[in-house]
């Protein structure tokens, strides 16, 4: 198997967190090549974490979010030299892991007849109810890269200029688009075993389940953003899943609270609620302090057990 990473990044100050050469790295016996395509800046040391996991950086202005950065870098390569691939799979930054290793999560994908694959579909709401394949990570494989389609899509793309716009213009157009042509998709995560949680982000508040009963190996890094002084999710599942990479996984949690301490405005959680689960994630961590802090956790939580959680 000859497949192509395609890896997009970007940080406002240039700053490479451990996460994601780890990340990376755990995709090396998957990967003949890996590029990291970067929009903005890059730091010195940011440049030597990411050298020692990849083969190639790319480095461009900061335009056009993920889809046109996946654009440049395609174009890079060249179509022409695409084709010399058995697979392209483009990934980005917004997800932690993996969480376990990913010789059953290539293997089950490697066993689906399809022509692409992605993690799992998002119902579409609104006027346009097409359920589409997130764009954080798509395989695309060589039926798709052996035609003249893949190309038409990635010329045919429209200015992108707002996260809105990149949903709009990238997310949902894609899956449609490759439907009408015939193209056969497939994802890991059969997201109609979630049906009842549609009407939710459901991928968030599902996403301790995933992790525990499909073995699926992300988490989201937005599922630990703040907005005006809340995290924007279920702290329930931020807890369900600390709790269950410290105990069942050998997956390091620093990973993801050194990029969120740094990322997010961790002192602005001004609920004692909040404040609590800091405390708590904290204390998983460290194996005497969660001793101590077992019963706080009982009491306060013990409605959101992990049992409860994964039912």
């Amino acid at each position: 198997m000859k497949r192509l990473m395609i890896y997009f990044f970007y940080d406002k100050d240039g700053l490479v967190d451990n996460y994601i050469p780890y990340f990376l790295r755990n995709f090396r016996k998957y990967c003949s090549e890996i590029c990291v395509v970067i929009n903005g800046i890059l730091t010195d040391e940011g440049r030597c974490r990411l050298e020692g996991a990849c083969d190639r950086i790319l480095i461009r202005e900061n335009f056009g979010y993920d889809a046109h950065a996946y654009k440049y870098a395609l174009e890079t390569y060249g179509y022409d030299t695409l084709k010399q691939y058995d697979e392209v799979l483009l990934a980005n930054f917004t997800i932690f892991g993996p969480i376990f290793d990913l010789e059953n999560f290539f293997n089950t994908m490697d066993n689906k007849v399809c022509d692409w694959w992605g993690l799992y579909e998002s119902p579409q709401q609104g006027p346009v109810c097409y359920n589409h394949i997130p764009s954080f990570f798509v395989n695309y494989k060589s039926p798709i890269l052996h035609s003249k389609y893949f190309k038409e899509y990635w010329d045919t793309l429209s200015e992108i200029n707002s996260y809105a716009d990149s949903i709009k213009f990238h997310e949902q157009r894609q899956t449609p688009y490759y439907d009408k042509l015939g193209f056969k998709k497939a994802t890991y995560i059969d997201f109609n075993k979630f049906k009842k949680y549609h009407n939710k982000v459901w991928e968030y508040y599902c996403a301790d389940k995933m992790l525990v009963k499909e073995k699926y190996p992300f988490v989201k890094r937005r599922l630990f953003f703040i907005s005006k002084k809340n995290f924007l999710y279920e702290q329930k599942v931020i807890i369900s899943i600390i709790k269950y990479l410290k105990e069942n996984t050998d997956y390091d949690i620093n990973l993801i609270l050194e990029n969120i301490k740094r990322t997010q405005d961790l002192d602005s959680l001004n609920l004692f609620r909040f404040k609590k689960i800091l405390s708590i994630i904290k204390a998983f961590i460290n194996s005497q302090q969660y001793i101590a802090n077992k019963n706080d956790f009982i009491k306060l939580f013990n409605k959101t057990t992990l049992k409860e959680r994964t039912e």
